[in-house]
């Protein structure tokens, strides 16, 4: 049998789901590589200086204040549209 590269995605229990119909007859060996989260890449740059620097921008400097309701709107809408 030839290799073959499939992409899939792990579990955090290591449940192997494929990204696309593959069918085995047999049980098989497997390496997997890990490939980096997306999530936790942008996490893990310097958080902390990227924010320092949105406080010096002048855009931010200059941005009016909203006040709490519509803040709270706002905030609101945006864990709604999470759900679509």
């Amino acid at each position: 049998m030839a290799l073959k590269t499939l992409e899939a995605e792990i579990t955090q229990s290591g449940f192997v789901t494929f990204n696309e119909p593959y069918r085995l007859d047999h049980h098989i060996k497997a390496y997997i590589t890990i490939l980096p989260d997306p999530v936790s890449a942008q996490a893990s740059q310097t958080t902390g200086q990227a924010l320092l620097q949105l406080l010096k921008t002048e855009k931010f400097i200059k941005a009016t204040a909203s006040d709490g309701q519509q803040l709270d709107l706002q905030i609101q809408n945006n864990r709604n549209a999470w759900n679509d």
